[in-house]
């Protein structure tokens, strides 16, 4: 905050230094910390003018753990705080598709992940914690929501006993999906489970 006085040539001066200090020649004030101030400015007659005011504190937000969640998933709740009582945290969700509101105000709760796409989704959400109207630093994290793999079905194989059978490959709509697989008979000489391509 810069204050000025239609008459030049004086000083400015701060009773509560500890409070908020002032430039004696430009009148521009720094708050320090949460407290009331009396601003002083003198001319050389003598004669002052006095500002009164308040400095608020900036408030903050703790860094906020990322997530990944499954499709159709509960997701993790999040509960936010911050070095000071009575923080106000809105939020903003970049994607809400995954099934969290665009935005908000206080802890998100438990929903339930959606992402019916064949890709992983990420949303950004930003947070910004308010007290007494003034803003703090904006907190980011992130939400990624996993999509539900599936396998596309395989032929069924009739061999002949000491005959090899034909190979198979397990394919899906999701990239990077792993197929692990389960013989209920090994004795036709596949192993009982495995891990991939058979």
């Amino acid at each position: 905050v810069t204050l000025s006085d239609s008459i030049t040539g004086g000083t400015w001066s701060s009773s509560n230094t500890s409070v908020a200090t002032v430039d004696a020649l430009t009148g521009i004030v720094s708050g320090v910390s949460l407290g009331l101030d009396t601003i002083v400015y003198t001319l050389p007659t003598g004669c002052t003018a006095v500002f009164a005011g308040s400095v608020n504190p900036v408030p903050d937000v703790a860094a906020i753990t990322s997530q990944t969640s499954c499709n159709t998933a509960s997701t993790t709740p999040i509960t936010f705080s911050g070095s000071l009582s009575g923080t106000v945290f809105g939020w903003m969700n970049s994607d809400s598709s995954i099934g969290l509101a665009g935005t908000g105000y206080g802890d998100i709760g438990s929903f339930t992940a959606i992402d019916t796409s064949h890709a992983p989704l990420t949303a950004f959400v930003n947070v910004t914690p308010y007290i007494n109207g003034c803003p703090g630093a904006v907190q980011s994290f992130s939400i990624t929501v996993d999509p539900t793999p599936d396998v596309n079905p395989s032929a069924n194989q009739i061999v002949c006993n000491g005959a090899a059978t034909s190979a198979i490959s397990f394919t899906g709509s999701v990239a990077g999906t792993i197929f692990t697989w389960i013989n209920a008979n090994s004795s036709i000489g596949l192993a009982a489970s495995g891990i991939g391509d058979i």
